[in-house]
């Protein structure tokens, strides 16, 4: 009688059904997850052909490390090179612009000079061509004389001694003398002053010929100093740009070779989906940087300014 009281009890009240149908769906829908999380944590494992392609990437992506490595030290030898080129035109060009402004002031020197010898040699000129007129004149008037008294005397013979000239010609025989030691003298002048005067030119000439074959080179020097400048900008740009390359690769590289060494490190038969995973990611990264990398140091070296080619492969 007493069990069959408890057997015919009241019914459980509808809200604890309820209850108890909630709970039970939440750890159906709790295991349903956990499942699906369990099967989405798990990762294929690396296939052979995605081994070789980690492997070949890792034998690349040294060579393109040490390949970057010894395309940057030439960069920086070369950037090196010419910054003390730079410095030596530098030097070069102070020398020839010192040289050129003694070289102006000689030439200008020299100019001066011959211009006051070329106003002493037209004096002299004037001199020695006054003295020959005035000798072509006294000689003029003495070859009158002599007919005037030659005809004088053959007009009075015997009176002959009447024709008194011969104090003319005597005086015009010493203006003669005279003039003609005054036209040595212009002339002896003359060929002094000549000859000074060649000379001068000649030392103007070559300060004109030093001048300008300075002035050529200061020139060149200058647009020497002005293409190295170029150059050297240009090897800084490529050099700037390299080391850009190179770091970010140093990055991407360090990241690959961390999770090649975790799943090498791993006992095979362990849970190593975390480890795969993280090299899978890590080889895509490397995919996209070696093309870059490579391409780097493979682009035939950097051509100049001034049509040179450097740091070629």
């Amino acid at each position: 009688m007493i069990v069959s009281a408890r057997c015919s009890g009241p019914p459980p009240p509808k809200h604890l059904l309820r209850y108890l149908h909630t709970v039970v769906a939440a750890i159906v829908f709790g295991v349903a997850i956990l499942t699906a999380g369990v099967g989405f944590a798990q990762s294929t494992p690396l296939t052979p052909a995605e081994i070789a392609t980690i492997e070949n990437q890792r034998a690349r992506a040294e060579v393109a490390a040490v390949a970057m490595d010894k395309k940057l030290q030439c960069f920086m030898d070369q950037d090196a090179q010419y910054e003390a080129r730079s410095r030596t035109l530098e030097q070069q060009t102070g020398d020839l612009h010192r040289e050129e402004q003694d070289l102006r002031r000689a030439m200008e020197t020299a100019t001066s000079e011959l211009q006051g010898l070329d106003q002493q040699l037209a004096q002299s000129q004037r001199e020695l061509a006054d003295s020959q007129r005035q000798l072509a004149s006294l000689n003029a008037r003495l070859k009158s004389a002599n007919a005037t008294l030659k005809k004088c005397k053959n007009s009075l013979w015997i009176l002959g001694f009447a024709c008194d000239i011969a104090g003319e010609i005597t005086g015009l025989k010493g203006d003669i003398r005279s003039m003609e030691a005054r036209q040595r003298n212009a002339n002896v002048q003359l060929v002094s002053r000549q000859t000074r005067y060649l000379a001068a030119s000649q030392r103007a000439e070559a300060s004109r010929v030093r001048y300008t074959t300075t002035q050529t080179q200061l020139q060149q020097s200058q647009a020497a100093i002005a293409t190295n400048e170029a150059e050297i900008a240009s090897i800084k740009s490529a050099l700037s740009g390299l080391r850009t390359t190179r770091q970010g690769y140093a990055t991407t590289q360090s990241g690959f070779a961390a999770a090649y060494d975790d799943f090498k490190a791993l006992d095979p038969n362990s849970d190593r989906r975390f480890v795969i995973r993280q090299l899978r990611a890590a080889s895509q990264e490397m995919a996209t940087a070696l093309p870059v990398a490579e391409a780097a140091v493979n682009d035939g070296g950097l051509v100049l300014p001034s049509g040179a080619r450097i740091c070629a492969n």
